[in-house]
This record gives C-alpha cells, sequence and structure tokens, in this order.
C-alpha cells in the first residue's frame, strides 16, 4: 500500500510539472509576434548580369513583353510586410517609380546609357491595397515568394523607426521616400530607395546578415558606358552598351575608370527561394520551407522560407541610419 502511494505522489508530481510547463508554453505561445516578410515577383525574363551585353539584352527582352502584355514589373519588384504589435495595423509597402516615361527619357532621348542603373527618378509608396492586388495576381500565376522572419521587439521597433524616417517629410517638405533610384541605399541618411533597396534595409536593421551573394550581382561598369551629366554629358547608344562583352576587369580608379554598383535582384532572391524549397544546400540554413495562403478563403498558395531572428540583438550603439562613408558616381 505504501508502495502504490508512492506511486501516486510521484505520478501527481509530474503531472503538476507537465501541466506547468504546458502552461508555459502555452503563454510563450500566445505572446505576441513580430513578423517581418520579404515579397518578391521575378522579371518576365531572366535577367543576364554576367555582362554588359548580356543585361542589355535579357532587360530589353523582359521590358518588350511586360509591355506587350501591359504587365507591372519588367525587372521584378521586392516589398515588405510588418506584423507587430508596435504598430496599429499591418504595414504592407514598398518604393517604386512615378512614371515610366522619366527612365524611358533618360535612356531613349538622354542616352545616359548604364546610368539608368542608379540614377535618381522621382518614387513613391505604394500602398497595402494595390500590393495586396499584386498579391492576388501574381501568386495565381506562381510568380511570387516570400522570406518571413520571426523578429524580437527591439527589431520590430527598429524596422518601424527606419519606415518611419524613410516616409517623414523634412522641414523643406520632402522625404527620401520621393527619390527612386538603384543606387540608393536608404539608411545612408537622407537618401531614397529601389524596391529592392528598400526591403534589404528593412531586413538589416534586424541585425540579420544580407550579405548573401544569391541574392545579389556586383558590378564594375565601365565609364565608357556612364552617360549624363555626371560623365560630361556623355552620351552612350545601345550598340555601345551591346558590344561590351564583360565588365571592368582592371586596377584602375573607382569613378574614374569605373563605378562600382551592387543591386539585390527580385528575380535571384526569387529563383532562390524556390531552389532551396526544392533542393536545400548550406546557403540556406536555418531556413525552413513555409506556405501560405494568398487570402483566408483563398486556395492560392505561396511558397516561402522562415527564418527564426528572434535572438539576434542589435547594439544600442548601432543607430538606425548612418552617414555615406564613400561618393557615389549617381548621387549628387
Amino acid at each position: 500500500m505504501f508502495r502504490s502511494t508512492s506511486y501516486i505522489k510521484v505520478f501527481a508530481v509530474l503531472l503538476i510539472l507537465l501541466f506547468s510547463s504546458l502552461r508555459e508554453a502555452r503563454a510563450q505561445d500566445n505572446s505576441p509576434v513580430n513578423e517581418l516578410t520579404l515579397y518578391v515577383i521575378p522579371s518576365y525574363a531572366p535577367i543576364d548580369w554576367s555582362s554588359p551585353s548580356n543585361l542589355y539584352k535579357s532587360a530589353l527582352k523582359s521590358y518588350s513583353e511586360a509591355f506587350f502584355q501591359k504587365k507591372n514589373y519588367p525587372i521584378g519588384h521586392l516589398f515588405l510586410e510588418l506584423k507587430t504589435p508596435f504598430c496599429d495595423s499591418v504595414i504592407l509597402t514598398s518604393i517604386t517609380s512615378v512614371s515610366g516615361k522619366e527612365q524611358r527619357d533618360l535612356v531613349l532621348k538622354d542616352k545616359v546609357g548604364l546610368t539608368i542603373l542608379g540614377t535618381p527618378v522621382s518614387g513613391r509608396m505604394e500602398s497595402s491595397s494595390e500590393l495586396k492586388e499584386k498579391i492576388r495576381r501574381f501568386s495565381a500565376k506562381k510568380k511570387l515568394a516570400f522570406i518571413q522572419f520571426a523578429i524580437n521587439d527591439q527589431a520590430a521597433k527598429r524596422v518601424l523607426e527606419y519606415i518611419r524616417r524613410f516616409t517623414t517629410k523634412n522641414s523643406e517638405g520632402r522625404s527620401p521616400s520621393e527619390r527612386y533610384g538603384g543606387a540608393f541605399w536608404p539608411l545612408f541618411e537622407n537618401e531614397g530607395a529601389g524596391c529592392s533597396s528598400f526591403g534589404i534595409s528593412a531586413l538589416e536593421t534586424t541585425g540579420f546578415n544580407i550579405d548573401r551573394a544569391e541574392w545579389y550581382a556586383d558590378l564594375m561598369i565601365p565609364m565608357n558606358l556612364l552617360g549624363g551629366p555626371g560623365n560630361g554629358g556623355k552620351k552612350v547608344h545601345a550598340s555601345d552598351i551591346r558590344r561590351t562583352k564583360s565588365w571592368y576587369n582592371g586596377t584602375g580608379i573607382v569613378n574614374e575608370d569605373f563605378v562600382p554598383l551592387r543591386t539585390y535582384d527580385p528575380s535571384m532572391i526569387f529563383h532562390w527561394i524556390v531552389k532551396q524549397i526544392k533542393s536545400p544546400d548550406k546557403s540556406s540554413e536555418g531556413f525552413s520551407p513555409v506556405e501560405k495562403l494568398r487570402t483566408s478563403s483563398s486556395k492560392t498558395v505561396i511558397p516561402g522560407l522562415f527564418y527564426d531572428a528572434r535572438n539576434i540583438l542589435v547594439s544600442n550603439d548601432i543607430p538606425v541610419f548612418r552617414k555615406r562613408a564613400h561618393a557615389s558616381f549617381f548621387i549628387k
């Protein structure tokens, strides 16, 4: 009898411990969750960054396909979603150019050549309603993927500060979000952004390592392919670019012989996500495949990856914004 009583006591203790652990787990599960999601839409035709010639041909093909189909984002797009209890509503936004005409005129009339990769034009923020429609449209065509990050409270507050300051007008009535361009890095004070740099910069504020070669192309642009006021008003013709079969590979002087440019490519990120879901390699260590429905009532599934970044802490001594250390050929 004493023995059975002992068993009962042990069993009771185990039940209490189990109940306590379950209660603690439920408390953790119900705690506020901060999520930063990057959505990517690929270009209509694959963009080939291997040389100026290949870049020109592949970009022209993608623009042509998009033009004849009257579609948006001919060379892809990236936008972000932030869910956090520190904001009353879900943030779904990105940046885009106000009008494609400004860029077309720079290429066709002003003949700026590859300066178009980084030159600033008028920009605007995309609304949540716009991007919800893009999610509906591109997910139906299976041209949408995402990376979702669980982030901690500190990171969520940093992302919010970044978005707030990027979109807030200064004393002159202007905001960084009114300038769009591929050479901008919006974590540099008072700079605009391209769609990719806007989203990737939000991720950088969380402390996550964004230096992933599978996501970007590093270019060394020969000075003779850069036109416009920054290069003495030089005119660059399409034939000049088509004939150039390689990027600059010498030991010349930056901004005199060549101009470096790193560009995060939505298509590269999209295809990396798809590849890692099917056949993961070391580049996706820590990521796990995940899917989400386009809407709660939709059966359309969007493929993606998930990363738990809640253990990444950023020193309080590191500000969200910093000054640009080196002058840019594109930004005056």
